[in-house]
């Protein structure tokens, strides 16, 4: 999605694209946002309360790490793995007696199945949520970008369910009690055992080599809501001049915030696409209306406020979990307006978009 420096920008953007007439429009339904580059560093020596993707998180000292209860439904989700251990080896059976000189090792097959097997048995059992995010809104407030209505103190954390759909977000008021905590043994253990890169035999992939985190730096920017792409008549000359100004039309004017920004090393410095408030970047269609399954009936006109999203990628060494079942789309967290204005941060909903 294209964001701007300022409303001067967005308008040179629209002007160019054929679209001035509609300029002001436009520009009248803006949220203000911070983009962020992440850059890999050391976890450990990070200071408590940095606004960052994966590592140890910082909380409370009296704040229990969330976890999920067993599954009301485990026998059928074990079931389904099972199922998928079985259709994978299949898969790869099938790719051997098509292409003779393609080798899979026995144990390679077997290991596909134990594995699925292993995954199906935590179905049964409570799991901590993995963490994801920790964004420090008492620094973060003083960027020009930061949402007027979020509130100006504390940290947002955000855990999600590795092994189902599960999300908990936590908004911490007060930080002077922040301690950086170490993730439960059990979903190490799981990590380890079933996570990404588990089967590679040099062990990289081991919870405790995993040493860095992915620190946020942030950059102020203007979003412009992705509704605008069905406010014109399917077809007409203002929708093709529109679709075409989301896909490519505004990069002349846009800003995409990116390593150069950012002083260190810039091999693992990128945009990630992870952005706090404004609109969401849509991959698909739009957010809010994922959410509640209302049509929005014009551009900017709904209550859903767009609280942070991030891409699922992540750098080699984070200490990191993925879902089970993760590409490399990205989440985005709505809250509905009220909801944001009596701080109810346990009622955010989440919805996840790939190309």
């Amino acid at each position: 999605m294209p964001a701007f420096r300022s409303t001067h920008d967005l308008e040179q953007s629209l002007w160019a694209a054929g679209l001035g007439a509609e300029s002001r429009d436009i520009a009248a339904t803006v949220r203000p946002s911070i983009l962020f580059v992440r850059q890999q560093q050391l976890d450990d020596p990070l200071p408590v309360g940095l606004s960052k993707i994966g590592g140890n998180p910082d909380l409370p000292k009296d704040f229990a790490w969330p976890e999920r209860a067993a599954f009301p439904d485990a026998a059928k989700r074990a079931e389904a793995l099972h199922q998928r251990g079985a259709t994978i080896r299949d898969g790869l059976e099938q790719l051997q007696r098509d292409h003779p000189d393609t080798h899979i090792p026995p144990e390679h097959l077997d290991g596909v199945v134990a594995r699925h097997k292993g995954m199906a048995a935590y179905m049964y059992v409570p799991m901590p949520l993995a963490f994801v995010a920790q964004i420090n809104l008492s620094t973060l407030v003083h960027e020009a970008g930061f949402p007027p209505d979020f509130p100006d103190t504390g940290l947002i954390s955000i855990f999600n369910d590795i092994t189902g759909d599960q999300l908990s977000v936590h908004w911490h008021p007060d930080i002077t009690t922040l301690e950086r905590r170490e993730w439960p043994h059990r979903l190490v253990d799981y990590s380890d055992r079933f996570g990404q890169g588990a089967e590679r035999k040099d062990g990289s992939w081991q919870w405790e080599r995993l040493t860095q985190a992915e620190v946020l730096f942030p950059f102020s920017a203007l979003t412009v809501p992705h509704h605008w792409k069905y406010a014109f008549a399917r077809g007409s000359a203002k929708w093709n001049k529109i679709w075409d100004w989301f896909q490519e039309g505004a990069h002349k004017f846009a800003f995409h915030p990116s390593a150069d920004l950012v002083a260190g090393d810039d091999t693992v410095t990128a945009n990630f696409g992870d952005r706090l408030g404004g609109w969401p970047s849509d991959i698909q269609g739009n957010a809010e209306e994922e959410i509640d399954g209302s049509e929005i009936a014009w551009p900017g006109l709904t209550p859903w406020r767009h609280l942070f999203s991030w891409g699922a990628e992540f750098y080699s060494g984070t200490r990191m979990m993925p879902h089970d079942m993760a590409g490399d789309g990205n989440t985005f967290l709505l809250l509905h307006e009220d909801d944001l204005a009596a701080r109810r941060f346990d009622r955010v909903k989440s919805t996840y978009q790939q190309t």
